[in-house]
């Protein structure tokens, strides 16, 4: 018998091992290091309002000023609300007796835009609160106090300081 070691080549199946060992490692370190996303030092005030043309009276009821704004998808913060306002009829399509879809209201529902104030990086499109963009058409899922919205962004305002 010889007592020379052969040499080990690599093989696919050691290359995969090592690929998915890798994977693991990044999959486990972005778990445990969350989303560390650096939001610019050129940040601003913007004014954004969020519209809901139909949402359940009493859902609407307990909205007020001064409540906590929240993007449910990312929990990201969006400030605090500025502005609540509730109008008696929802804002809801349905066909009429010729079967044309005309706007009308729905018993127990109203309409409601919340604004707020939030500090955010201007972006091309829109605004960026923790590395999440927002832009004006963006459906969203806010939450606002302990209501739950699922919400259009119809206008974000920038807030000049007078000096």
């Amino acid at each position: 018998m010889s007592t020379e070691k052969k040499a080990r080549k690599f093989n696919i199946i050691d290359v995969v091992i090592i690929l998915a060992v890798v994977a693991a490692i990044a999959i486990v370190g972005y778990k445990f290091a969350g989303k560390k996303i650096v939001q610019s030092t050129n940040t601003q005030e913007f004014e954004v309002t969020y519209t809901v043309y139909e949402v359940a009276n009493t859902t609407a009821e307990i909205i007020k000023e001064g409540d906590v704004l929240t993007d449910n998808a990312g929990n990201v913060p969006l400030g605090n609300v500025t502005e609540v306002v509730v109008e008696k009829n929802s804002r809801s399509y349905a066909p009429n007796s010729d079967g044309e879809y005309v706007m009308s209201a729905k018993e127990g529902f109203c309409f409601v835009a919340v604004t707020g104030k939030v500090n955010a990086v201007k972006a091309n499109n829109g605004i960026t609160v923790n590395g999440t963009e927002y832009l004006v058409g963006h459906s969203i899922t806010l939450e606002v106090g302990d209501a739950k919205l699922y919400a259009l962004i119809t206008a974000i305002t920038p807030i000049t300081s007078e000096k």
